[in-house]
């Protein structure tokens, strides 16, 4: 009974042990089949995250692309707004996805918590470009006091810049060349060369990055919690609850203007020395009355402007005495001898029956150059038609009026320059107050005056009327608001201009319902035959109110 009785003890434990076993056998698969569950669960939420990030940021370069082709419109008159035009950047649907909106913004900067977005492209001429400086020696003093006259910027850290991108090894009065910076741990030269990127000033003698970044060090272009709370934690700040930049708000180096027509073409340069053929290019263009006096201009400058003329007079007699005998060689040559015909036309090559146009012999060097086309408006010019000296108004009046109507007429088909792209000058209707003190002849009162009188673009409104839109204004701007006269605006439109070619802007991919949004920032140059795309940048996480339901929310990455 004993043996039986251990027997059946023996044969419940192993049962026992049997059932212990598959329970432990049946956790085990439970914890794998759920950890299976899980991961799969985590890979899914991530390929769809993925997938989400990725149909937000197509839905961003949608955006880029689009801005891109609306820059193919180089007439003011056809081109829309571009500073401030909901109708055209904000909430543009792509396409849907599962049944929902699929849209992008683009916005001209990133909103701070104060200011509403805004919704367009930001021209980079607002910027001073550094690039485009003179280097000449005989321009380093005024260039110097343009970039002095930024906050914070030195005489010496002015010099050290332009010293950084001239070709010489010679330090200017304040600058540093080569000896400088080889004496640096670890030394290295300067370029001696334009600046390729801005972060290239970083390595100019006196350049540190709270200088050039300010409080935005992290460069993420908007007020985070440590760049508004005073000194408690790097950067130090003002806590004023506003982002400083620092020169990073004021500089650039790809601002420039087209010097490409409305049609494709490149734009009349009225400083070429080939006057005969500018005279028929104007008067095919335009007039007769238009051509003779531009190239008339050339030849002598105005005649009201005493100091210039004073300056011309000698370079103009010495012109006319050898025009005058290379006249007379002609005559002597040219006797009806069929073996003097070759002589005549290798003694004078510009003979005057090819080089007299309207009456204007235009066989002088011209000794005057039109600096912008504003030159060309209102006063007059002395020269000899025909053996007459006559005086020759110019075709525009000196009114406000007048000028802009000419300005409108003359800049889609005239530029001051043989270059493809002219860098440089400021867009008076964006730069800020900094920006606008760096144009030579601005003073502090003009500068606040222009800040005051432009038109201010609203986050949801704006006309897209092209004669009303900044697009489609002038220099002549600044005497219709009554802030210069015409000398004056003479004086700073060199300098200044109303629309730049090259715009950066914040492209942002976003779906009704989803909560993450792509932000790119971006830089195009339509400068050329065909617009390019020359900076994509990637933005991190930050809060973008740029919803249909206008609810804070994050990028995705």
């Amino acid at each position: 009974m004993k043996l039986s009785q251990q027997h059946h003890n023996d044969q419940n434990t192993r049962q026992g042990s049997v059932l212990l076993l598959v329970l432990i056998v049946v956790m085990l698969l439970s914890f794998s089949l759920y950890s299976f569950s899980e991961l799969m669960l985590v890979q899914y939420e991530a390929t769809r995250s993925s997938l989400t990030h990725l149909q937000l940021r197509q839905l961003a370069e949608s955006g880029i692309v689009a801005s891109s082709d609306l820059l193919k419109i180089r007439s003011d008159s056809e081109r829309p707004n571009v500073a401030s035009n909901p109708d055209r950047f904000r909430h543009v649907q792509v396409t849907t996805v599962d049944d929902s909106a699929a849209m992008y913004s683009v916005l001209s900067e990133l909103p701070d918590r104060d200011k509403k977005p805004v919704f367009g492209l930001s021209d980079e001429s607002s910027r001073l470009n550094i690039n485009g400086l003179s280097l000449k020696p005989e321009d380093r003093a005024a260039e110097r006091q343009r970039l002095a006259r930024l906050p914070q910027m030195t005489e010496y850290i002015a010099d050290a810049i332009l010293d950084w991108m001239d070709s010489d090894d010679e330090p200017s009065d304040y600058g540093a060349e080569s000896s400088w910076y080889a004496s640096q741990y670890p030394p290295y030269r300067p370029r001696q060369g334009r600046f390729e990127s801005l972060r290239e000033l970083l390595l100019v003698r006196g350049v540190t990055a709270e200088l050039l970044f300010g409080e935005d060090l992290n460069q993420n272009g908007l007020l985070d919690p440590n760049e508004d709370d005073g000194d408690v934690r790097s950067p130090s700040d003002n806590a004023d609850g506003r982002l400083q930049a620092g020169w990073s708000d004021f500089l650039t180096i790809h601002s420039a203007e087209s010097t490409y027509a409305p049609d494709g073409s490149r734009k009349l340069n009225v400083n070429t020395s080939e006057l005969a053929k500018l005279y028929d290019d104007l008067e095919t263009k335009f007039d007769r009355e238009t051509a003779g006096f531009v190239v008339a201009l050339r030849m002598n400058g105005r005649a009201e402007d005493s100091s210039t003329n004073q300056q011309l007079d000698e370079e103009a007699r010495r012109q006319e005495r050898l025009s005058s005998a290379r006249r007379r060689v002609a005559e002597q040559l040219g006797s009806g001898d069929d073996d003097n015909v070759g002589l005549s036309a290798m003694a004078n090559s510009d003979s005057v029956s090819t080089q007299r146009r309207g009456g204007i012999l235009l066989s002088s060097k011209p000794v005057f150059r039109i600096e912008s086309l504003v030159d060309l408006v209102g006063g007059s010019v002395r020269v000899d038609i025909d053996g007459v000296d006559t005086l020759l108004p110019s075709p525009w009046g000196e009114d406000a009026g007048s000028v802009a109507a000419a300005l409108r007429e003359l800049s889609p088909v005239l530029t001051t320059t043989s270059r493809t792209r002219w860098q440089g000058r400021i867009n008076f209707f964006e730069a800020p107050y900094e920006v606008l003190m760096t144009v030579p002849h601005m003073t502090e009162s003009l500068a606040r005056a222009i800040v005051s009188a432009r038109p201010r673009p609203s986050a949801t409104s704006f006309s897209t009327n092209a004669t009303t839109s900044v697009g489609a204004e002038t220099s002549a701007w600044l005497m219709e608001q009554g802030l210069l006269d015409l000398q004056r605006l003479r004086m700073i439109a060199p300098y200044v201009t109303p629309r730049g070619d090259v715009f950066r802007g914040f492209a942002v991919g976003h779906i009704d319902g989803v909560r993450g949004r792509c932000g790119i920032r971006f830089l195009v140059d339509a400068t050329g035959e065909e617009p390019r795309i020359i900076s994509l940048q990637d933005l991190p996480p930050m809060p973008l109110r740029v919803g249909r339901d206008d609810s804070p929310d994050f990028t995705t990455r």
